[in-house]
């Protein structure tokens, strides 16, 4: 089974550059179908077609400066165990050297290294849906 993993980046609400301002992810993970991944939050985006369900909130499509979107074989609670086994054996070599610090994961980055990215390819078919009949 293949699934789609969504990320939204939010664009940044304080517009001075002195104030360090967290970056807001919405991510809806485990989208079973592409179809649904398009219909449900693809094709509203490209179309800035008013609001849009992302990961339990409901965004506008114009407050969202960047999607990103990823494809996998697992589901993301397996990519982020995978991920953070990983980590944690990482970790461990690290202490063996000598080196003291914790190396953990999140769910983007579980997502961001261990599924394949599909942004465009994705977002051209999402656009093309999107085009008026003239």
């Amino acid at each position: 089974m293949s699934y789609i993993h969504i990320i939204a980046h939010m664009k940044k609400k304080n517009s001075n550059p002195k104030v360090k301002e967290k970056p807001i992810l919405h991510i809806e993970a485990d989208c079973k179908s592409k179809e649904d991944a398009l219909t449900n939050i693809l094709i509203p985006y490209v179309s800035n077609s008013g609001r849009i369900l992302i990961g339990g909130a409901i965004v506008s499509a114009a407050d969202i400066e960047k999607i990103s979107v990823f494809e996998s074989h697992e589901d993301s609670k397996t990519l982020y165990r995978i991920k953070s086994q990983e980590m944690e054996a990482s970790s461990t070599r690290m202490a063996s050297q000598g080196v003291i610090g914790f190396f953990g994961t999140t769910l983007y980055g579980a997502i961001h290294s261990k599924a394949q990215e599909i942004t465009n390819d994705i977002l051209r078919e999402a656009m093309n849906r999107h085009r008026p009949v003239v």
